[in-house]
């Protein structure tokens, strides 16, 4: 079970778990922190008529395969990760957008699952889930009213309901269920994307 309560966002608590799995489950995690930010990549590539979400969906789902016992890293994961990383906007580009550091996380979050597939290093999955937080406190910001910092350690805010999504990975990651982490993160990307459409910048 995880150490972690749900709505809490411990870094050091994830890194000690992740430190407990296979590598396989810590890829999983990395992949599902990944999963939840991937229709924001999609909502933000959308909009500014730029990045290549079929690239970046390419690359989530060779992470995925990492989570699979008997796949082994390769080549074709080195390439993978770097295609991820080149997907990161840039924040001088002229496509810059506000929801532009929304995207960066979501690239970000593919290439960490993807070197954490080569690594085996917990930090790659820290970094991951990292990623995930970060969009959420975001999110918490830009909805808030002109001049007032936004608590994300709120239990309604939108980085306390990811950091739930989070402890719920690291609790599943190990199960082997890559289904049901899948589609847990998922759901959790619908929500976000939803937040965006309907209540959000």
């Amino acid at each position: 079970m995880s150490p972690i309560a749900a709505g809490e966002y411990d870094e050091e608590a994830i890194k000690i778990r992740l430190r407990t799995v296979a590598p396989e489950a810590l890829v999983a995690f990395a992949a599902s922190c990944a999963e939840r930010l991937f229709l924001l990549y999609r909502e933000v590539a959308k909009q500014t008529g730029s990045g290549d979400e079929p690239a970046l969906r390419v690359a989530l789902d060779v992470a995925w395969s990492g989570g699979r016992p008997g796949e082994r890293a390769s080549a074709v994961v080195d390439a993978e990760r770097e295609i991820a990383e080149s997907l990161v906007p840039d924040e001088d580009g002229e496509d810059w957008t506000e929801l532009s550091p929304l995207a960066q996380n979501a690239a970000a979050a593919v290439a960490y699952a993807l070197r954490a597939w080569r690594s085996a290093d917990a930090q790659d999955g820290v970094w991951a889930a990292r990623q995930v937080y970060e969009a959420g406190d975001f999110l918490d910001q830009v909805g808030s009213p002109p001049h007032q910092y936004a608590d994300s350690d709120r239990v309604d805010s939108v980085a306390a309901l990811l950091a739930g999504g989070i402890a719920a990975a690291l609790a599943d990651c190990d199960s082997g269920d890559l289904d049901r982490l899948r589609a847990d993160a998922v759901a959790d990307g619908e929500r976000l994307l939803a937040f965006i459409e309907n209540g959000g910048p």
